[in-house]
C-alpha cells in the first residue's frame, strides 16, 4: 500500500528483515530471491 512505513532504524543499525508469507504462513524466500536475481540478471 502506498505510503505504508515498511522500515526503521532501530539500535542495531539499519538492515532488513524480508520474509515471504502465504495465507499466513511463513515460507522459505529463497526461490522468490533466486526468481529475482534471474530477472535482475536478464535486464542487464
Amino acid at each position: 500500500m502506498p505510503g505504508q512505513k515498511i522500515a526503521e532504524i532501530g539500535s542495531t543499525g539499519p538492515h532488513l528483515h524480508f520474509e515471504v508469507v502465504i495465507d499466513g504462513t511463513q515460507v522459505n524466500p529463497t526461490p522468490y530471491l533466486a526468481l529475482f536475481k534471474l530477472k535482475s540478471n536478464a535486464a542487464s
